[in-house]
């Protein structure tokens, strides 16, 4: 996982991760 600082930083920006997951395709995801 590379979002350990971004999820230090707050949910909020989890928040808006798990959203563009639900819009971008599974190539998307793999690249995360």
């Amino acid at each position: 996982k590379l979002r350990t600082a971004s999820e230090s930083k707050g949910n909020a920006e989890v928040s808006t991760m798990s959203n563009k997951r639900k819009l971008h395709p599974p190539e998307f995801k793999a690249k995360v």
